[in-house]
């Protein structure tokens, strides 16, 4: 791993999970003395300031350069940080300044090439995420490789 102790940045995240809080412990003292980074709570890893967004829902195929891309036409994009959750990925974005996450926030969905993700405040809780979910709709047997903008 480069860059020292430094290494969220750039650091690929791996999850661990262990049978008790004594494996979790000692396996913890093991990469201290490697210097590896240890984080038992990874909500810590992705806690954000009220200049973040984030975006759910995002394909597998999409990749962060597109992200910046599009969301780079809204203001300054200080990180990117992506996540996979199950078939989906997940982002959080950072901007240098609040108003350009809220004009980001103030969308319901963005399109990310023909896909449209989903878009919040990276703080927001799961009782706002469900509200904008109330007027999504699924759409089944369409013809294979259809997306949001050919609809």
């Amino acid at each position: 791993m480069s860059g020292g102790l430094y290494p969220l940045k750039f650091a690929e995240i791996i999850r661990v999970t262990f049978t008790s809080e004594s494996s979790l412990a000692q396996a913890s003292k093991k990469a201290e003395k490697v210097k590896i980074l240890v984080n038992s709570d990874l909500r810590k890893l992705f806690e954000h300031s009220d200049r973040a967004v984030m975006l759910k829902e995002i394909p597998i195929g999409i990749l962060t350069e597109a992200v910046h891309a599009v969301l780079s036409q809204f203001g300054i994009i200080k990180s990117i940080k992506m996540q996979l959750v199950g078939l989906w990925q997940k982002a959080v974005v950072e901007f240098e300044q609040v108003e350009y996450a809220d004009l980001v926030a103030a969308c319901w969905s963005i399109l990310i090439g023909k896909d449209a993700v989903h878009v919040a405040k990276s703080n927001v809780n799961k009782k706002l995420w469900n509200v904008r979910n109330v007027h999504k709709a699924l759409l089944y047997t369409l013809p294979m490789e259809t997306n949001t903008h050919d609809i």
